[in-house]
């Protein structure tokens, strides 16, 4: 069909005619810019499905013309969705270039229908120069539920000190996930506005998990320590009660912010006894950074040590190193395990001893009989330990050197690494050294290798 066929096609009386003739001038687009006329006219038609093609057709055939992007955008107070939507579709990609129609835009965000509401959004997210001076006409919008959230989002991208105000006034009005979509900007303004500070701990008391969570990483990562301890008598309830996420973040924060208040202090220690793994693990990593806790603290660590939980066992490990800074308790707390029957607690035990180094030289003989041990993982872990410990006597080295033949490669390369942090000392595992240049594991020849250059 021509161009010339097509706007005949226009005056067509079948409805779906007049339609595909729109369609084909679409196609031809800035071929066919003279049927701009027509097409104004076919928005009126008294067929929709036509309507909508003529507003699209127009938009492609006629986008820069004088009228075109007005005739469009009267077009989104159609009484059907689907040419109020296209009318949308059409100024978001040509781009409001006027405050007329920024404004038509800005009124359907009010539409019934969530499409129209939506592109208007993104349409007016794409406005500029003239456009931009009416953001702030847009805050009655939030007053409106079916036009809050579109307007909401266009306004948190261009806050000004009056949108900001603006929102903040309404904040109590917000619809919930309007407000988790504004949290950003409460956080912003929060140190520096008392209302912002305000309603911060207003959505803390609150306690909507989403909304608190959002918070709490912010609270742990950006935002200044002293604002943050402002909110204790808010978020120390959080720590204690509530959605188990909620509690783990709030004691990370809490603990980071205020490390040397007793409240805070006694939350950990409860939290360590929690139901839930992932508070109990969130509390041992307080400990482990700040050495927040007590001797009630001691002793709920303690017992994780001989939990289930092997992430909570490492937690417990590295917390009560902290707390105890190395001290001969904790070393007899950590032997104790060495001979746990889960060999879990064995391994965890062997490695908290590892990490004390050389003050932990008196439990190199259990670590000896670990090397032993039915399962590899308590035997590579007491090897590792071994070498982080650093005695190299010939019981030590010999059993070292007798564990490069082990069937399990990881032991053998922790055998070969401990060796090599004990140094020339370990001349007595030359030969067995020299055997395992045979080995499968490329990693545990290159630690040899380095071993061996070393001592020749």
């Amino acid at each position: 069909m021509s161009v010339e066929q097509a706007i005949q096609a226009l005056k067509d009386p079948e409805p779906s005619t007049r339609a595909q003739a729109a369609e084909e001038l679409r196609r031809a687009g800035a071929e066919a810019k003279r049927a701009a006329g027509a097409l104004k006219k076919l928005l009126k038609d008294p067929d929709a499905g036509v309507r909508k093609a003529a507003t699209k057709a127009l938009w492609f055939v006629s986008p820069s013309a004088a009228g075109t992007a007005n005739a469009i955008a009267a077009m989104l107070s159609d009484p059907d969705a689907r040419v109020r939507v296209q009318s949308a579709v059409a100024l978001m990609e040509m781009g409001p270039k006027t405050a007329d129609i920024a404004s038509a835009l800005r009124e359907a965000l009010r539409d019934a229908d969530p499409h129209v509401r939506e592109i208007a959004a993104r349409a007016l997210q794409r406005s500029k120069g003239e456009a931009r001076t009416i953001f702030a006409s847009l805050l009655p919008a939030l007053d409106d539920p079916l036009s809050q959230r579109e307007a909401a989002r266009l306004l948190l991208g261009a806050v000004t000190p009056e949108v900001a105000s603006g929102i903040l006034a309404r904040w109590a009005s917000l619809l919930p996930e309007v407000r988790l979509e504004a949290l950003p900007l409460l956080l912003a303004e929060g140190p520096k506005r008392t209302d912002a500070r305000d309603l911060l701990a207003q959505e803390l008391r609150r306690g909507d998990p989403p909304t608190c969570i959002r918070i709490l990483e912010r609270f742990s990562t950006t935002l200044a320590r002293e604002f943050v301890a402002g909110l204790l008598p808010e978020l120390i309830p959080l720590a204690s009660s509530g959605d188990a996420r909620v509690r783990a973040k709030a004691l990370l924060v809490v603990s980071r912010s205020a490390p040397g208040n007793d409240e805070v202090a006694a939350a950990v220690t409860l939290a360590l006894g929690d139901p839930e793994a992932e508070v109990r693990r969130a509390a041992a990593r307080v400990v482990a950074e700040t050495g927040a806790g007590g001797e009630g603290s001691v002793r709920a660590l303690e017992q994780a040590l001989d939990g289930p939980d092997e992430a909570m066992r490492n937690e417990a490990v590295n917390a009560l190193l902290r707390m105890g800074r190395g001290g001969e308790r904790c070393i007899d707390v950590l032997l104790l395990r060495l001979d746990a029957p889960d060999p879990g607690a064995r391994e965890a035990a062997a490695a908290g001893l590892g990490k004390m180094g050389p003050s932990a030289a008196r439990a190199v003989p259990v670590l000896l009989r670990l090397l032993a041990a039915q399962e590899p993982g308590p035997r590579r872990t007491a090897a590792a330990a071994l070498g982080q410990i650093g005695v190299a006597t010939p019981e030590v080295v010999r059993g070292l050197a007798g564990l490069l033949s082990d069937a399990d490669v990881a032991s053998r390369l922790a055998a070969a690494r401990a060796l090599d942090a004990i140094g020339p000392a370990a001349v007595e595992a030359t030969q067995a050294l020299a055997a395992t240049l045979v080995d499968d594991d490329e990693y545990v020849v290159k630690a040899i290798v380095r071993q061996l250059e070393r001592r020749y």
